[in-house]
């Protein structure tokens, strides 16, 4: 697992710019920040009498931890450009996301996530009556959210490849 400090030493060793520097800082500062504000939500998860904050802050945390490791990554492909000595980075794209099975098993992934999509909007409706009283509607609207990422995620990976490069 690669750190920001992995990131600052590529930073030296590869004579990066500028404007990678400054990049990459303002990387660092942000983790920094992270970093605090997931210690204060740890603390509040520890202290709250209530299983529904809990769950919820949990929730937050996993993000938050997700965010952290994503910082690093996108950092370290910064710092360290094209020498990529350490693999925990945010990679560049490649010919290989152009592959015909590529392009064909995303195009599967993303029917299946718009037929997920179109069923959690039928959830949601379902569960508005016990939107006062349980945690089901928010979660119900946080799993929409999530799948409305993944077809995001989906339909860059089909705009850049093969025949689907054209698709939007």
């Amino acid at each position: 697992m690669t750190t920001m400090e992995d990131a600052v030493q590529g930073l030296t060793q590869t004579g990066a710019s500028g404007s990678d520097c400054e990049l990459v800082q303002l990387l660092a500062r942000h983790e920094t920040e992270e970093e605090s504000v997931l210690a204060r939500y740890e603390r509040f998860a520890h202290e709250a009498r209530s299983p529904a904050a809990r769950y919820l802050v949990g929730l937050i945390m996993e993000d938050e931890r997700r965010h952290h490791r994503m910082l690093v990554d996108l950092a370290n492909a910064i710092a360290w450009g094209e020498w990529r000595p350490v693999c925990d980075m945010v990679p560049d794209l490649d010919p290989n996301i152009t592959d015909s099975a590529v392009a064909e098993a995303t195009k599967e992934l993303l029917d299946a996530e718009q037929r997920d999509h179109a069923e959690l909007k039928e959830l949601r409706k379902k569960l508005r009556d016990y939107r006062d009283t349980t945690l089901w509607d928010l979660v119900a609207d946080l799993l929409m959210m999530d799948t409305d990422k993944h077809l995001r995620i989906l339909r860059f990976l089909i705009g850049h490849a093969g025949e689907g490069h054209h698709q939007q």
